[in-house]
């Protein structure tokens, strides 16, 4: 487990990207998978996590990225939305090598106005030179340990040393941050969902959410007709038209019958993903085709949706766990509630059960089945008194 004040280690690594499992121990040893690539893309660092959280459920793991000199990794990928889809799935999130530690706080300070998880630093000591046919790093220890406190109070929780570093720099720096309190953070309430370039808040006190539902062949024949045709190029330019009149994030629903879904559908995200960088919501009935979106999806869904039927309940929250997603639930179940009482047992049998499987309740966003008054007169009032309890 980590500990609410600063913890402090030093080693050394030389991948740009990394994933430690921690074992029970961690104050005196460190069991690391390390992933021997170079790995800069959100795509990546996600499926390694999801595999390692398969294969290790109970240990503590940690994500770390690096950056470039524009704040962004290779593939575009900006702090605030790597650490808002890497906190689902990781128990610390870090930053490591990229371009040396001056640059560094300010990706560790976008972080942790995003994340209330740990926060991970280790720099490199400065970009490496060639002089006379070697690889230098132009910083000394004592230059490095003088960011240690700019790197707690930008918000980190744990400091070490990437390339360049010795056990001298990791001594020095120790110096410079031993008894230094962790920074509060200020980080808003809120459900988040992200594509690989873009995060985008659902809640109080942030833009009202407009999400393109036109990705649907639903009354469509000729939409449903390139679905059944295994053609993505009407969901392109729907995908394309929608991000062009200001959608903040698009709707994917891919569901014609006698077709097969889960494959149309992971063929439609990834098609959208490479045209728009627009959030996705993933929409189904079909458990598989949820997943089936989910696993090539880089950034932090929205799983549209689950209800309180119990079947359906388990499956979903099952998936939504697993990819790290967010997920839209429906205050129904086997039928649709009138009363707003009613509906507020269903939210809470979702919400008990999503607690239960280590769902955060900022992973949650309720839809109360707002319907027309034209087709159920006390509709409205039910709605509000169930937006009231």
């Amino acid at each position: 487990q980590l500990r609410a004040n600063p913890f402090r280690f030093g080693f050394r690594f030389s991948c740009l990207f990394r994933i430690s499992i921690f074992g029970s121990r961690i104050w005196s040893a460190l069991l690391h998978l390390s992933l021997r690539h170079v790995h800069e893309d959100l795509l990546e660092v996600r499926a390694a996590l999801i595999g390692a959280r398969d294969a290790a459920p109970n240990l503590p793991l940690v994500a770390s990225m690096t950056f470039t000199t524009d704040g962004l990794t290779d593939t575009g990928t900006d702090p605030e939305t790597a650490a808002a889809a890497l906190e689902t799935l990781a128990d610390v999130i870090a930053v490591n090598c990229s371009t040396g530690p001056d640059a560094m706080t300010a990706v560790v300070e976008k972080m942790a106005r995003t994340t209330r998880k740990p926060i991970g630093v280790q720099p490199n000591a400065g970009l490496p030179v060639q002089r006379e046919g070697k690889t230098i790093f132009p910083l000394s220890a004592a230059e490095v340990a003088a960011f240690g406190p700019r790197f707690i109070d930008a918000g980190a929780t744990l400091v070490g040393g990437c390339c360049g570093t010795t056990p001298e720099y990791i001594r020095l720096l120790k110096t410079t941050i031993k008894g230094r309190p962790a920074v509060p953070r200020s980080v808003p309430a809120g459900v988040k969902i992200t594509s690989r370039m873009k995060t985008v808040w659902i809640g109080p006190g942030f833009p009202f959410l407009k999400i393109g539902e036109k990705i649907n062949p639903t009354g469509k024949k000729a939409f449903a007709e390139a679905i059944r045709e295994g053609r993505m190029d009407m969901i392109v330019a729907e995908a394309r038209k929608q991000y062009e009149h200001g959608a903040h994030a698009l709707d994917v629903n891919v569901g014609v019958p006698m077709t097969p879904e889960a494959e149309n559908m992971g063929r439609a995200v990834t098609a959208v993903q490479n045209v728009v960088d627009l959030p996705l919501v993933i929409d189904s009935s079909n458990v598989d085709a949820l997943e089936a979106g989910l696993k090539v999806y880089p950034g932090r869904a929205l799983v549209n949706s689950v209800n309180a039927e119990e079947e359906k309940l388990e499956r979903v929250l099952l998936l939504v766990k697993r990819y790290g997603a967010s997920v839209l639930a429906l205050v129904s179940g086997d039928e649709i509630p009138e009363k707003a009482a009613d509906r507020l047992k269903n939210a809470e049998k979702i919400m008990r059960r999503a607690l239960d499987l280590g769902i955060s309740p900022d992973q949650i966003v309720f839809d109360v089945l707002a319907l027309p008054v034209s087709a159920m007169q006390e509709g409205s009032r039910e709605t509000l008194e169930t937006i009231r309890l």
